[in-house]
């Protein structure tokens, strides 16, 4: 199946290749959500997507390709030979959904990146993905399911060569590897994640505050806060947030180099941690290579995978921290960093607070009031 943005041959497409780079830039800018970005593709943009134009949903359009092709080649066939046509998945005009903006964004082909998947793993990997947002719906997700993305999937299936780098493929790309690495930053923030599949935080705390009787980040509901469990903590958001507001305030002010860290682009840590995992997807290539030249067993290539994939786990949480401490530059040198943070967007405030303090909510006794 091709992806949007090229043809089966791997040419770009003028008009979807103008949509994909409108999809990406909408994303990420700091408004960009996925629901705005489906809603736009649908003919419904807000002042925020406006840029990004409308387009038939992308199944329909293959469904349409596909039809066309075995008009052409039923021509040719006696009419006991000849291959129904199929059925439309979905209306022209439907509305696009959220999952289909997100594998969008999520494919390492528009930034240039090779590619190779077998059917069976990806069939496995579908499944293995609406089972997991099955339990993020339902409130059950493991602390697995809140930190692997789609993104790892993909990573795991870009082509390195023998030092574990990249190997870019021979199409032209749509999106450069710059603006393609910072969507999948923004996108594996699982904390952005809130209310109705929204990937704009509309909550300070979500995802940041934790529960105070489990531990676990708690997620924003109309009124404040919830545990995400079995709702230990439901808290009215608004006091609360007024409250780590002035502290965190009162802290930058008393000690204004609390907010002193390394950007995140020019920490040596990062580049570490990135060569690292360059070298661990490496390693599960050069075992699968070894596996299908017979050279190492079925067992020794899923203990390959599964050490490997244990510690890449550990290591895209730790470069995902590291990029959100990029956020506190901007209080360094300034005069007035507690005005500064109190100025900040959402996004801005959020990671100076994670960086500066643990909020943990606790349930409030029964007939007491207040925080």
């Amino acid at each position: 199946m091709r992806p949007l943005g090229y043809d089966t041959a791997g040419h770009q497409i003028a008009a979807e290749a103008k949509v994909v780079n409108a999809i990406y830039h909408a994303f990420n800018d700091d408004k960009g959500t996925l629901r705005g970005i489906a809603r736009a593709l649908s003919g419904k943009p807000d002042e925020r997507h406006a840029d990004v134009p409308q387009l038939p949903r992308h199944s329909w359009t293959l469904n349409e390709e596909r039809n066309a092709r075995r008009r052409r080649e039923n021509k040719k066939l006696p009419k006991g030979k000849q291959q129904p046509l199929r059925k439309p998945p979905c209306a022209p005009d439907a509305p696009w959904p959220e999952s289909s903006v997100l594998e969008i964004l999520r494919n390492p082909r528009h930034g240039g990146y090779a590619v190779y998947t077998q059917k069976k793993d990806r069939r496995q990997a579908v499944a293995e993905n609406a089972e997991k947002q099955a339990r993020l719906d339902n409130g059950i997700a493991t602390d697995e399911d809140r930190q692997r993305g789609r993104r790892r999937s993909w990573r795991d299936q870009v082509v390195t060569d023998d030092d574990g780098q990249p190997i870019m493929g021979q199409w032209e790309p749509i999106i450069d590897v710059e603006t393609w690495q910072a969507v999948q930053v923004k996108l594996d923030d699982h904390s952005r994640v809130t209310n109705n599949g929204s990937t704009r935080r509309t909550h300070t705390g979500s995802g940041l505050y934790l529960c105070g009787v489990r531990g676990l980040p708690v997620r924003g509901s109309s009124r404040g806060y919830r545990c995400r469990t079995e709702g230990h903590v439901n808290r009215t958001g608004a006091p609360i947030d007024e409250h780590v507001m002035e502290k965190i305030a009162d802290r930058l002010a008393a000690a204004p180099e609390a907010s002193a860290t390394v950007p995140a682009s020019d920490s040596p840590q990062l580049a570490t941690v990135v060569a690292d995992l360059d070298g661990l997807h490496a390693r599960i290539q050069r075992a699968e290579k070894d596996y299908a030249a017979d050279l190492i067993e079925a067992a020794d290539l899923k203990r390959v995978r599964d050490t490997a994939r244990t510690e890449i786990e550990r290591l895209e949480r730790e470069r995902l921290a590291l990029s959100r401490n990029a956020a506190t530059v901007p209080l360094l040198g300034t005069s007035d960093p507690a005005g500064l943070f109190k100025s900040a967007d959402l996004e801005g405030r959020r990671r100076i607070i994670d960086i500066n303090a643990a909020v943990t909510l606790l349930p409030v006794p029964q007939g007491r009031r207040g925080i």
